[in-house]
């Protein structure tokens, strides 16, 4: 799953924009399959990106942005 979830988010950062809400979900997925795989650090750094992208995009009480704080 996550070579295939790595393959949908390298192919979204090379069509679309940064702040794309389909690149983000994108990276959350990856970020998911990561720490279950035990990449703490991996996980941990793409759903950072992940946040700092929706908060930059989205109103403070989006619930996209709210799910990217808790995660």
């Amino acid at each position: 799953a996550e070579r295939a979830f790595r393959r949908v988010a390298e192919v979204r950062a090379r069509t679309l924009p940064d702040d794309d809400p389909t690149l983000q979900k994108a990276r959350t997925n990856l970020a998911l399959a990561l720490f279950a795989l035990g990449d703490l650090a991996g996980a941990r750094e793409l759903q950072a990106s992940v946040l700092e992208a929706r908060s930059r995009t989205l109103p403070d009480d989006h619930r996209d942005l709210q799910a990217a704080r808790w995660n």
